[in-house]
């Protein structure tokens, strides 16, 4: 009992520790991956540069060794946990990996870390909200994405509209299974939705 107890304390921590190293991941792979155009002075013609340092071709000789890294870290413990976490709750994911002869016991604990605080649909007049685990890491990951790909003023606006829509699924959803304050769903959608008006009226003004 003790030793199983040392065990969860230490797939806990890991899982903390995956967490917390989760956007220092994305963070620095992104700035390896993360384009920029660099236009030539008298010419329309432009060529791609890394972010950080234009002057460094994209994918270049120089780039090319720290570009695969970072696509291999990126897609290694970014894209494959979150798959994981994603795709975990289906059946037919549990099945393919009963084909693999190995001890999903550890894998199990550290899924249930990350989800073991959401609904999984088995008391009465529940649904499974598991899939919380993984949003929580996609809202990152877009995160990331949209600030790679759009200027800074438009990234503030996505940035406020995922927000505003993830409280709004929250609020109305409720998945976790012991909500700390629980408020009524319509007033709260009906008071974000009015402060997300005010703020862009006011930004308008």
């Amino acid at each position: 009992r003790q030793s199983m107890d040392i065990r969860t304390s230490v797939i806990d921590s890991f899982a903390t520790f995956f967490l917390l190293s989760y956007v220092k991941i994305l963070s620095i792979t992104s700035d390896l991956l993360i384009p920029t155009q660099i236009f030539q002075l008298g010419s329309n013609k432009s060529t791609l540069g890394l972010y950080y340092s234009p002057s460094i071709a994209y994918f270049g000789n120089e780039h090319l060794p720290y570009a695969v890294i970072a696509i291999a870290v990126l897609a290694l413990f970014v894209c494959v946990p979150t798959a994981i976490l994603l795709l975990y709750p289906f059946q037919f994911f549990q099945r393919f990996l009963s084909f693999f002869p190995l001890n999903w016991h550890y894998l199990r604990a550290f899924i249930d870390s990350f989800q073991g605080c959401f609904k999984d649909g088995t008391e009465p007049g529940t649904f499974d909200c598991r899939w919380f685990s993984a949003l929580h890491l996609l809202i990152r990951l877009l995160l990331f994405i949209l600030f790679a790909l759009t200027s800074s003023m438009i990234f503030f606006v996505y940035a406020v509209i995922i927000f505003v829509t993830y409280l709004i699924v929250v609020i109305n959803i409720q998945p976790f299974k012991k909500a700390v304050v629980r408020y009524p769903s319509t007033d709260s959608t009906f008071l974000i939705l009015l402060s997300f008006s005010f703020i862009v009226n006011t930004r308008r003004d």
